[in-house]
């Protein structure tokens, strides 16, 4: 039986689970996406957040203080083993961990208290998210009204930044696209802004840039 793209990449991050917080670029940009969050998101810590593809905690440890809670979610249950020993070892007390696949298993089962988040972010999950504009729903439909959907990751780009024997759904999007996305998800006030630059050299020694987005759209306090 052929495995799918979405069981290979998450026997991918499951592996590498544990050498995941070494690598210097991921943490910057991490660091880069929190800060953005913080800059274009009014939050506060009477706020409750949802981030889904937590995997070892890297944007919401950065962010936990300034929330009231925190319910990171991921699929990959080794990268949320790391974020519960962190958890532990730093005293952290208002992040959960809850290992769920919102594209599967239903976010009321799941989840604690739905639909009474004010912010969900994600950061560098939707592209591998086959169907990326369901989850945008998903997420959106977890928040207060008037709560904020965060979804950081890549510019559209040509296929490069992953190495070849890595297959994922999408190459990045489009700015347009994720706007659309957003609206279709009920979103309104949607602003798109770059996060985060990631640099790396080609084979041949060039160097390409890979922008981060970070779209940001607000559910409407009143529904139509």
């Amino acid at each position: 039986m052929t495995e799918s793209i979405e069981d290979l990449s998450l026997a991918r991050f499951n592996d590498a689970a544990d050498q995941w917080d070494g690598n210097s670029t991921r943490v910057t940009l991490a660091h880069a996406i929190a800060e953005a969050i913080v800059t274009h998101v009014p939050i506060n810590d009477g706020m409750d957040a949802l981030e889904y593809g937590c995997g070892t905690g890297l944007v919401t440890l950065a962010l936990a203080h300034r929330f009231r809670t925190v319910v990171a979610l991921d699929n990959a249950w080794k990268m949320l083993a790391v974020l519960t020993d962190k958890i532990k070892e730093r005293q952290i007390p208002n992040v959960t961990t809850c290992c769920c696949d919102l594209m599967q298993d239903n976010l009321v089962e799941q989840v604690p208290s739905p639909q009474q988040y004010h912010l969900a972010y994600s950061s560098m999950t939707l592209h591998h998210v086959a169907d990326a504009p369901a989850l945008l729903r998903t997420l959106s439909n977890a928040l207060h009204p008037a709560g904020f959907l965060a979804i950081a990751d890549l510019e559209k780009e040509d296929g490069s930044f992953h190495p070849p024997d890595v297959q994922i759904p999408h190459h990045g999007f489009e700015r347009e696209t994720l706007s659309n996305w957003f609206e279709q998800a009920g979103l309104t006030n949607i602003q798109t802004f770059t996060a985060h630059t990631i640099e790396r050299e080609d084979a041949e020694g060039q160097v390409k840039h890979y922008p981060i987005l970070l779209t940001v759209g607000q559910k409407p306090l009143f529904s139509e």
